[in-house]
């Protein structure tokens, strides 16, 4: 673009193909552009272009050394100025990203979480006799099985999420899938970016029910891997003509959108195959995954830490991934109470003046019982306002004092560190204390 730019000089303006004389240097609204858009190294490519093209069309001798070097450091330290202003909003857009995936994702959990509370209390309302059944049962016992398996996803732990499926879901015939994934070298784009395909294995890593073989490019799978969201072959799927071998595919995914496997159902009791089932069904599988992947990013912790729940390991790593990308505030707080009448009481009083996105892990040491609260997005400012809500409420109820005789309360900035390090730093305060 710099080279066509300086030929179009020559071609508009022959006698000043530089627009050194020009109201405007026109010539260098190309190196600016260049750093607004693509940042300061290609700027200054672009700009030592522009120069090694005037030296090659003007001798030393017949230029005005004054005005040529003003126009030359003129442009350059426009070209920087422009680069550094393309850094900082590059990062700050990077930065805004990073937090809206984040918000998406509590939020998207946040909406499960809440259509699972709403189911369990409509069955639990109904008090249906031919299933009873409730929506806690299922995922303590999912949370068991991701606990016993250590996050695998094998053999065993599909074999008995199909088993739990069955129990709460009623499926009959159903098998699940691994997704392979592989770059593709196909296509006109793919010569220039090497995007990533998603397989399916035909071989399935555990099945329910009579077994069945994997049918490739069927429709219903191929949608599924393509959207990444549960399929289901309805009446209306008759008039366009689509057959295939499936009534439900379910995708099995992490928190990043990759697909690592497929449920394929594929014999459903008649009145099992509607709308609140299907969508009961889809939300037990993604807990699973999500449950899963949380447990696989939080193995370190959990590893050290074996009562911490999986959620709360995966989210803090998660968390301090955030902060080491985008220097995103999170925190840390913990609540230590001592040998007390009131202390189970307090327990279950303070569990209800965290925040709705924090995450709660209940563990001692000794004879202290320890509440950890992982407060994302929260800054001193805001934990300074926890302590401040926590102290006036035990005042107020019991009349105790923060960091007294009975209650003690440390709080840590998430920093760049291992996650381990982190939480020995709040445990560390009961020894002291």
């Amino acid at each position: 673009m710099t080279l066509l730019i300086v030929t179009a000089g020559f071609y508009l303006s022959p006698a000043d193909p530089f627009f050194i004389h020009n109201a405007f240097p026109w010539t260098w609204l190309v190196p600016l552009l260049v750093a607004l858009r693509y940042g300061l190294g290609p700027a200054l490519l672009s700009a030592v272009i522009i120069a090694i093209a005037f030296a090659a069309t003007h001798s030393y001798a017949s230029v005005n050394q004054y005005l040529y070097r003003v126009y030359f450091l003129g442009g350059f330290i426009l070209t920087l100025l422009c680069g550094e202003f393309s850094a900082l909003w590059s990062a700050r857009v990077r930065q805004s990203e990073q937090l809206y995936h984040y918000a998406e994702e509590r939020l998207e959990m946040l909406s499960t979480t809440y259509f699972m509370t709403r189911v369990s209390h409509d069955r639990l309302e109904q008090n249906l006799i031919s299933k009873p059944a409730t929506m806690r049962g299922a995922m303590e016992d999912l949370r068991s099985l991701i606990s016993r398996h250590k996050g695998q996803l094998d053999h065993e732990s599909c074999s008995e999420l199909l088993q739990i499926l069955s129990q709460y879901c009623s499926l009959q015939s159903a098998a699940i899938f691994p997704v392979r994934h592989h770059k593709s070298r196909e296509g006109l784009m793919a010569m220039l970016v090497h995007a990533d395909v998603d397989t399916v294995d035909g071989e399935a890593i555990a099945s329910v029910g009579v077994g069945f073989s994997f049918k490739k490019n069927d429709p219903m799978v191929e949608l599924c891997v393509q959207d990444k969201q549960t399929k289901y072959y309805s009446v209306r799927d008759i008039d366009d003509d689509i057959h295939s071998e499936y009534l439900v595919t379910v995708p099995l995914h992490n928190e990043d959108g990759d697909l690592l496997a497929i449920l394929c159902i594929k014999d459903l009791p008649f009145l099992a195959l509607e709308v609140e089932n299907l969508q009961v069904l889809t939300i037990l599988v993604d807990y699973f995954s999500y449950n899963l992947w949380a447990s696989k990013m939080g193995s370190r912790v959990l590893q050290a830490h074996p009562d911490c729940p999986p959620d709360f390991a995966g989210e803090l790593e998660k968390l301090l991934l955030l902060k080491s990308r985008t220097n995103t505030n999170s925190a840390l707080t913990a609540l230590y109470l001592k040998s007390s009448p009131h202390r189970d009481d307090l327990i279950i009083q303070h569990k209800r003046q965290v925040r709705g996105l924090d995450f709660i892990w209940e563990t001692s040491r000794g004879d202290t019982a320890i509440i950890i609260s992982l407060m994302p997005f929260a800054s001193s400012t805001s934990v300074e306002g926890f302590m401040l809500r926590v102290d006036k409420w035990l005042k107020d109820v019991y009349g105790y004092e923060l960091n007294g005789p009975e209650v003690g309360f440390h709080f840590q900035m998430l920093v760049d560190e291992n996650a381990n390090q982190v939480i020995e730093h709040l445990l560390e305060y009961v020894h002291e204390d």
